[in-house]
Order: structure tokens, then sequence, then C-alpha cells
């Protein structure tokens, strides 16, 4: 499951992008320390990636080249048994 959550954005703004991006991702408001509660969040975008059980797997800053094949690579290895 993918959740992103908006830190700092209005809101009627981060719903009206959630519902153009059509996405199979869950929207949710969120405050600084909630993020905080989550892991390092010292760039955006950060993503951060946790296996069935909430431990992370990754976190990663900004959007750099390759970003998705390393994401999938790390969920295919958290899932594979």
């Amino acid at each position: 499951e993918v959740v992103a959550v908006a830190v700092e954005s209005d809101e009627g703004d981060v719903r009206r992008i959630a519902g153009e991006m059509r996405v199979p991702v869950d929207w949710v408001m969120g405050t600084p320390d909630l993020v905080r509660s989550l892991g390092d969040v010292s760039a955006v975008p950060t993503l951060l990636v946790f296996d069935g059980t909430g431990k992370n797997i990754g976190a990663f800053y900004g959007a750099p080249p390759g970003l998705h094949a390393e994401v999938e690579a790390r969920l295919d290895s958290a899932v594979s048994p």
C-alpha cells in the first residue's frame, strides 16, 4: 500500500492534485511531528519504504535517476520469500 503524507500544504490543493493524478495512492494530511515519527525527512520529496512488519527498509531523498528501480528492488526483496 502506498500512503502519501502532505505536510504544510493546502488541503484543497492536495485533494485537487491527488484527484488529477489518478494513481493508487492514499493521501493524508500530516503534521511535521507525524512525519518525524516515521523517520528522517530532511529533504522534499522524501520517500520512506516500510516492509509488511513496519520496519523501514529504505529512505530516498529527492528524485534522482533510477529512483523507481531502486525502490522496486527494495520492495521485491522485502516481499520475496
